[in-house]
């Protein structure tokens, strides 16, 4: 068929999107996205722990994550080697529906931890001070391609790199960043990277109060796609016209 052109409409998640395995099947979940982007790694768990306390992040209904969930979510190790950047972790919750029959099932989650790289070149004479090469950097990110000749700093463009990053202004992103200069072959050489933290969980209910001598109850997923391993009807939970889930242009 020949396209007729005109708009597309653009359905995309607003949170992660993820699979995990069950009995009799696969079960496609959304997930909770709670990042720190900072200057500096933390100097221990206990800094990391403060961090996302303070970032007041919330539950999909607004409810706020209270102060001791982030003890259970940040592992001890909380800068691993690169290879192991994405720690998985199981936790229960209550599927609502039920799912094959079952509505207790373990899920994963994850703590997240890498630094992201950022380069820029900037051909010309060396400026000479850290603060006149800040300067350079700030005026010649605007206007500097990357190998693909895409002006991704500019504000001009359709989704600049530093607006991905959760930055509001160009200025935002220099600032935020601890830059390395080197000056060679007639060449200014930029360098940073950022430090980011994030913790992954399925995107559930708030969990109940516990009722003592009982413990709390596992929280319920409820958005969520249940897909048989064997021939049958796929059980479809995940509302893709729900704008608290998903971004619709």
């Amino acid at each position: 068929m020949t396209p007729t052109g005109g708009a597309l409409k653009v359905v995309a998640p607003l949170h992660f999107d993820e699979i995990h395995s069950i009995k009799g099947g696969l079960v496609e979940f959304l997930a909770h996205n709670f990042t720190l982007r900072v200057k500096d790694r933390f100097k221990d768990r206990a800094a990391v722990l403060a961090a996302f306390d303070q970032a007041h992040f919330t539950y999909l209904d607004g409810t706020p994550i209270p102060t001791k969930a982030w003890d259970d979510w940040v592992p001890i190790n909380i800068h691993p080697p690169e290879s192991s950047w994405q720690q998985k972790f199981q936790m229960f919750v209550d599927l609502d529906p039920p799912a094959n029959g079952q509505t207790h099932v373990k899920m994963h989650r994850e703590y997240r931890f890498r630094t992201i790289p950022f380069e820029f070149t900037k051909p010309g004479a060396d400026p000479g001070s850290a603060a006149a090469r800040i300067a350079l950097l700030r005026t010649s990110l605007p206007t500097g391609k990357n190998a693909a000749g895409l002006k991704l700093h500019d504000p001009n463009y359709p989704w600049p790199l530093w607006k991905r990053y959760g930055f509001a202004t160009l200025d935002d992103f220099v600032d935020h960043l601890n830059w390395k200069h080197e000056f060679k072959d007639g060449k200014n050489h930029f360098t940073a990277g950022m430090p980011e933290y994030t913790i992954m969980l399925p995107l559930t209910d708030p969990p109940g109060a516990a009722v003592p001598p009982q413990p709390a109850p596992p929280p319920k997923l409820k958005f969520y796609n249940f897909y048989p391993d064997a021939a049958g009807t796929a059980d479809m939970h995940i509302d893709d016209t729900n704008g608290n889930l998903f971004l619709i242009l």
